[in-house]
């Protein structure tokens, strides 16, 4: 017996018309495919770039935050901030060890009436954005072609005053750049006699820092026997601007001083001091203090 041959139903070609369409269906979906992911690559590499600008491109100059705190009588804590140094970004986060644990300063010894320690960005030590720091002695120098404080390639961002013990004297800062002493005064190691009735000026400059544009300034005056009658102490801002106190046995006056760029810092005042109304003595004691400063940086 013979077989039987079975013969397959199979669908009917398609028309190249229907294989046309579909096939540009497909050429359709791979280039809106291509076209989704070029925009997730474009928008990847614009976030890139604008990071990579904010790193980069910061105005010359800028420093914002990097807040110094005290923390002990060697080390301070430098807070979160950002800034630019000869071109490049820098930045201290929350979670660095400037912040969390401080900086220890190096070199700290005794000296005859204390020294100004500037903090600065070791640039030669750094990766940028992540910083190294150092402090030094050496005061810097104003760049008009980075506009900021320099001493080299480092940028300084703070300065304390190390006491003549070798100790950081104990400081608070309300801003980023304004420097209050707590628990202490520095104290210009001179008692000025018979400097009453006449203005006397005094170079504040070796107990300030290079880059101080203004000094929180102390002036006290006080009777040297117990008889006096009154004392006055007077600081002059500028020739027309003149602050006084006035007291019995003791005088004194704070005030703030502005100083131009790189101009020396001298302190003028005059102190007057009677034994009895209307009699004037030339003798008696005055100090002057430093009891904070603002710096440029």
């Amino acid at each position: 017996m013979k077989p039987r041959l079975t013969l397959l139903q199979t669908s009917p070609p398609r028309p190249i018309c229907l294989l046309r369409q579909e096939w540009n269906r497909k050429n359709q979906y791979r280039n809106i495919m291509k076209k989704i992911l070029c925009a997730i690559v474009s928008m990847l590499a614009v976030s890139v770039g604008l990071k990579a600008f904010e790193f980069n491109r910061q105005p010359a100059g800028l420093i914002k935050g990097a807040r110094l705190s005290y923390v002990s009588s060697t080390t301070v804590k430098i807070g979160v901030g950002y800034g630019e140094s000869m071109g490049s970004y820098w930045e201290i986060a929350a979670t660095d060890t400037l912040a969390t644990n401080g900086y220890t300063l190096t070199g700290l010894t005794t000296t005859a009436n204390g020294v100004v320690q500037y903090i600065y960005i070791d640039r030669s030590s750094s990766s940028l954005p992540d910083v190294a720091i150092t402090n030094s002695t050496t005061a810097p120098t104003w760049s008009d072609d980075f506009l900021g404080w320099y001493r080299g390639t480092d940028r300084c961002i703070g300065a304390v005053w190390i006491s003549a013990s070798g100790a950081i004297l104990e400081f608070k800062c309300p801003d980023d750049e304004t420097y209050l002493l707590n628990n202490g005064l520095i104290p210009i190691p001179q008692i000025l006699p018979n400097s009453y009735g006449v203005y006397s000026s005094l170079d504040i400059s070796p107990y300030s820092p290079a880059n101080a544009s203004h000094m929180y300034t102390s002036v006290a005056a006080w009777a040297t026997s117990l008889n006096w009658f009154s004392v006055r102490v007077a600081i002059r801002t500028d020739p027309t601007d003149t602050f006084t106190a006035d007291g019995v046995q003791r005088a004194d006056i704070s005030h703030w001083l502005s100083y131009l760029r790189n101009e020396t810092k001298n302190l003028d005042w005059m102190a007057f001091a009677e034994t009895a109304p209307g009699v004037l003595t030339t003798t008696g004691g005055i100090t002057v203090r430093i009891q904070g400063y603002r710096l440029e940086r």
